[in-house]
């Protein structure tokens, strides 16, 4: 038993560290339970053809234990209320952070970057951009701000970022330290090398609307991975001013298709408990509103900076799980109505088509047939019926089939006979098989000895005459007469 006390003290701590926001989906319950089986199987000596079950070895299931784990963990935070908990939270976080500092004597004072994480039950079927109007900006003034515009026309790319320059600085707006134009980032920044240099010195990007939709080919997939994307800005000198502070105070949840939880900065280390709280506030409120599922699909959020560990402030009640199973539920229903009400329309559809008609030979005096339809033959009127030249007694011989007619019965009546089919077959049997007339005695040599196959028995003179050799076979040549 040591073995399993050392499983459960040093494995299983650190296997199941923060499974109290997991989303237990069908893969991990998959992965959990074969460990754990297997893992006990082995200590214990047991082989898969004992069929020794899990109870008798007085172990559990590790979904049932990390259920058990969730539970507590809800149970823990269903006794604050919801305000004070966020700001006990955000509280303890600044005492962390005040202790680590203290701990550390830095030359400068870096901020630590504040952020929630928040996990939902259902994993959405589409990625999703949720952009965040802060109250509070969470942008200081050491952040470094790239903006990439548009070439402008008759202009190199040099002029071009020194006309945006100065139109920043008219606007008396100094957020934004480099200026790169579309021209300057396809020459300069093409080489994989150089697009990391630039996606390291920058914490924001904003980019021309009017370029927007042809930066994802030049900058790379490495922005996206790190969550750098561009912001589109409204460059015209009108909307300049209020456009860059917007953007200044927003922030972005990026939520995807490939697992259940994100991330969305809310604040750094350099703002007040309160200003903190409020727009935390707000982050949540937007987040329950345009999420996939609204705010029934969040489990768990927590609070975390750079250096910290994760502190819980809201946990969302058992029975949101079995209200999205029934929607989910009803949903399929639905589009499992529509198909079939869509198949029965085009079947009503083809049923109320008028029938396609079909078409029927009709004779013609030209002795050719036409191809009518039968709503055709019903509707038009026949007259009485005229008389084909055919018919007619007095130019029945003169047409020229008749001529025709006649010339081949008279070379018919003077051409032989054409032998029948029988006749002929018995003439080429004949041809290939003729008899050969009876040996009565086969010949012998002149010593008295008898030829070979000559029958046994038989008297051998030296004065016997040879045997009259067989005619030559003659092929009679079948003759056929030729007819017209």
């Amino acid at each position: 038993m040591t073995k399993v006390q050392v499983l459960r003290v040093l494995v299983l701590p650190v296997m199941l560290y923060g499974c109290e926001t997991w989303t237990l989906s069908n893969d991990l319950r998959r992965r959990l339970d074969p460990f754990c089986t297997v893992s006990f199987r082995k200590i214990l000596w047991h082989r898969w053809f004992d069929f020794v079950l899990l109870m008798e070895s007085r172990m559990r299931h590790m979904t049932c234990i990390v259920m058990e784990l969730q539970l507590r963990h809800y149970g823990l935070m269903a006794r604050f209320s919801e305000g004070d908990l966020v700001t006990k939270a955000v509280k303890a976080l600044f005492a962390y952070l005040k202790s680590v500092s203290a701990s550390k004597a830095k030359l400068l004072e870096e901020h630590q970057v504040i952020s929630l994480i928040i996990t939902l039950w259902k994993i959405p079927p589409n990625e999703q951009s949720i952009k965040i109007h802060l109250p509070h900006t969470i942008h200081t003034g050491s952040t470094e701000v790239c903006l990439f515009t548009r070439d402008e026309p008759d202009m190199s790319a040099e002029k071009t970022e020194a006309f945006y320059k100065k139109l920043l600085a008219d606007k008396n707006i100094h957020c934004v330290s480099e200026v790169i134009s579309y021209k300057a980032l396809k020459k300069e920044y093409k080489p994989f090398e150089a697009k990391r240099r630039l996606l390291s010195n920058f914490d924001l990007f904003l980019a021309d609307a009017r370029i927007y939709r042809l930066l994802p080919t030049q900058i790379g997939k490495h922005f996206y991975k790190s969550k750098k994307v561009p912001i589109s800005v409204n460059l015209k000198p009108a909307v300049l001013e209020n456009e860059i502070n917007k953007v200044m105070k927003m922030t972005v949840l990026t939520v995807t298709n490939r697992g259940c939880c994100c991330n969305v900065k809310v604040a750094h280390s350099r703002m007040t408990i309160e200003q903190v709280v409020e727009n935390i506030c707000v982050v949540v409120g937007v987040i329950a509103a345009k999420l996939y599922k609204k705010a029934t699909n969040i489990k768990v959020i927590h609070l975390k900076s750079s250096s910290s560990i994760a502190l819980p402030i809201y946990t969302s009640p058992l029975h949101h799980l079995d209200d999205l199973d029934s929607e989910l539920l009803k949903e399929r229903n639905k589009r499992k109505k529509g198909g079939k009400a869509k198949k029965t329309a085009e079947t009503l559809a083809m049923k109320d088509e008028e029938p396609i008609p079909e078409l029927i030979p009709l004779d013609t005096s030209n002795g050719k047939s036409e191809w009518t339809s039968e709503t055709e033959q019903q509707e038009t009127p026949r007259g009485p019926a005229k008389k084909s030249p055919r018919s007619d007694p007095k130019i029945k011989g003169k047409t020229p089939l008749a001529k025709k007619a006649r010339l081949t019965s008279n070379s018919a009546l003077n051409s032989p006979k054409t032998p029948r089919r029988a006749e002929v077959m018995t003439s080429l049997k004949e041809t290939k098989n003729p008899k050969t007339p009876t040996q009565e005695a086969k010949p012998t040599t002149e010593l008295g000895k008898p030829k070979r196959g000559a029958p046994a028995g038989t008297n051998v003179t030296a004065s016997a005459k040879k045997a009259p050799k067989t005619p030559k076979r003659k092929v009679q040549e079948l003759v056929v007469p030729q007819t017209c």
